[in-house]
């Protein structure tokens, strides 16, 4: 069921948001993990609102534990494609997966606005990426 792969995927991503917010070494890259996790939780209570309404048992939450470090393991720049790149390509693939797989017009809501949030929170995540100068410039067609 695409619910449930969604609602496992919040659940790894939220892990990651945490993670990433606590070691980033830059205040715009910790407040935009923050608002990762805070988007994640909203698409996991959404859903799970929908699994609880059909008695539907919804699988624990592992629990993860975030240790203090005192040098980053990974760069900021590194995060943050992990972050758009990883989490934002195959998220959008569960999504649509959902979308389209679904009979009932209030699942297909639910993920239609999921699929508009997680939008706009990965197109900041690009334009974070362009400011930092972090996106190579794509191929261009050489002057003849």
């Amino acid at each position: 069921m695409p619910i449930t792969r969604i609602l496992h995927r919040a659940q790894f991503s939220k892990m990651i948001f945490v993670a990433f917010s606590k070691i980033t070494s830059s205040k715009e890259m910790e407040k935009h993990f923050k608002k990762g996790r805070d988007e994640i939780q909203k698409v996991f209570d959404s859903l799970q609102e929908v699994l609880e309404e059909e008695n539907i048992p919804i699988s624990a939450s592992s629990d993860y534990q975030i240790y203090e470090v005192k040098f980053p393991p990974f760069s900021d720049r590194l995060m943050l494609f992990f972050v758009n790149m990883c989490l934002g390509l195959f998220c959008f693939n569960i999504v649509l997966q959902a979308l389209t797989s679904s009979f009932r017009s209030d699942i297909v809501m639910k993920v239609n606005k999921i699929m508009n949030d997680v939008r706009r929170y990965y197109g900041h995540g690009v334009l974070l990426m362009t400011k930092e100068g972090w996106l190579e410039r794509p191929p261009q067609s050489m002057n003849k």
